[in-house]
């Protein structure tokens, strides 16, 4: 049931991943930055060019909705910035696919690309199908200039694909309020606890833009039951899959970089599942 699979996201989930059988995606993909980005276990190449999957997942992202690919084409006005969001159009195209009925995509990103990055969630999987976004306070300071603010947080936006995933979040706890009404409240407890790893921190392994292990435990929670299916389609270091087995559930991590399967596959191997760990939905 647990696999690592090296290749890129599209390729691999077309080849690999049978429609409707994930329960919860997290994707913590390449912000669209146009950096590389270095460390001692590994790295990965965050500039775009355009290429046959750009256009494919632009062709995708038209099927879904030509008005939100018009709109996207427009405020894309960068030949990386196009490239980019082709390759997420058709990595979001296919993570809808193999999402059950009642499953749900959660994906991380900044605002480099945030705003172009949920128009194009919104388009494929449908308006009202959004159930929300969390804001994850990712660094006690930054560096203001004279073009921008300082970037202290990321955002996670949760995507449902059907509205019998909005219900399964009801009932696991997760929202409160009618899930077919506006203005619900996410219940994350501990979500502010999931503070981000300190330079010296010891759960680092020195991969580039390592997240912390406690935050996505509390994704999983919120999302998933005991069992379930977790899919990372850029697992990088492969913090979602620890969290994933820690919380005994099953998992399925993909990346393209051979040194960031490695990492993954050695983080796994000393990772204990919990003998007795919290879930929102023990109760549902």
């Amino acid at each position: 049931m647990n696999r690592l699979l090296l290749g890129s996201a599209v390729d691999v989930l077309r080849r690999e991943i049978t429609t409707g059988s994930v329960d919860m995606v997290y994707s913590d993909p390449p912000f669209g930055n146009e950096q590389v980005w270095a460390g001692k276990a590994g790295s990965f190449d965050d500039r775009w060019e355009w290429s046959a999957a750009s256009a494919q997942g632009w062709e995708a992202l038209n099927r879904h909705s030509a008005a939100a690919a018009a709109l996207l084409a427009a405020v894309a006005r960068t030949a990386p910035a196009r490239a980019y969001l082709g390759v997420m159009a058709g990595i979001v195209t296919e993570l809808r696919r193999v999402l059950k009925l009642t499953g749900t995509l959660w994906l991380h990103f900044d605002d480099t690309m945030g705003a172009e990055l949920r128009l194009l969630c919104t388009a494929i999987f449908g308006p009202g199908l959004e159930a929300g976004t969390l804001v994850w306070k990712r660094t006690l300071g930054g560096h203001a200039n004279a073009k921008s603010f300082g970037r202290v947080h990321d955002t996670i936006a949760c995507y449902a694909r059907s509205p019998a995933a909005l219900w399964r979040l009801w009932r696991l706890g997760t929202i409160g309020g009618d899930p077919c009404s506006p203005g619900w409240e996410y219940r994350f407890d501990t979500f502010a606890e999931a503070a981000p790893l300190a330079q010296g921190d010891k759960e680092r392994v020195g991969y580039p833009t390592q997240k912390p292990v406690a935050l996505i435990e509390e994704l999983i929670r919120a999302a998933t039951l005991r069992g379930n299916m977790v899919l990372d389609p850029t697992c990088g270091s492969g913090t979602a899959l620890v969290a994933a087995q820690r919380l005994n559930r099953n998992w399925t991590g993909i990346d393209l970089s051979p040194d960031a399967i490695a990492t993954a596959e050695k983080r796994l191997e000393i990772a204990r599942p919990k003998q007795a760990a919290f879930d929102f939905g023990e109760v549902a």
